[in-house]
């Protein structure tokens, strides 16, 4: 999946470069020296989008699915 793709599939509005890490899930936006996580990672199995929240991370009711990168 490529970042437009990704952006487009999570909602997000901006002309950043983004990825998601392939051993954790997490998306990360591309920073000036290196990448950097955000609030947001995909459950490697399942495709589920989720949030970080105060204890952990919470399920937003959207899914990627790990074959097609349909929503």
């Amino acid at each position: 999946m490529t970042s437009d793709e990704l952006k487009r599939q999570l909602g997000i509005d901006d002309d950043d470069v983004y990825r998601v890490h392939s051993d954790t899930g997490q998306v990360q936006k591309e920073r000036l020296f290196g990448w950097k996580n955000t609030n947001r990672q995909l459950d490697q199995a399942s495709g589920a989008i989720q949030e970080r929240w105060l204890f952990g991370w919470k399920g937003t009711g959207m899914r990627i699915d790990p074959d097609s990168g349909v929503l």
